[in-house]
């Protein structure tokens, strides 16, 4: 699955974040790998915890949008818990 070809997929994302208490920290924007493999596309979502993060995650709204998504290509998601 190509960027172009994600995009329908990624406009569905949206609506599955209603509900969820999450800011867009950085989409699809400028980004330069400097270490390990090269990504075509960068998410960064913050949310107040891990357990909201995976709520939103394992969600039956998004559940259905990443299955679509890894039909397609293979993906990494991450979830980091901060400071």
């Amino acid at each position: 699955m190509t960027l172009r070809s994600w995009r329908p997929t990624r406009r569905n994302v949206g609506p599955t974040l209603a509900g969820h208490p999450v800011t867009v920290l950085a989409a699809y924007g400028r980004q330069k790998v400097l270490e390990g493999s090269e990504v075509e596309g960068v998410v960064i979502l913050e949310f107040p915890s891990f357990d909201e993060a995976k709520a939103w995650y394992d969600s039956p709204a998004y559940r259905e949008v990443r299955e679509h998504r890894f039909r397609g290509a293979h993906y990494r998601a991450v979830i980091v818990e901060g400071a």
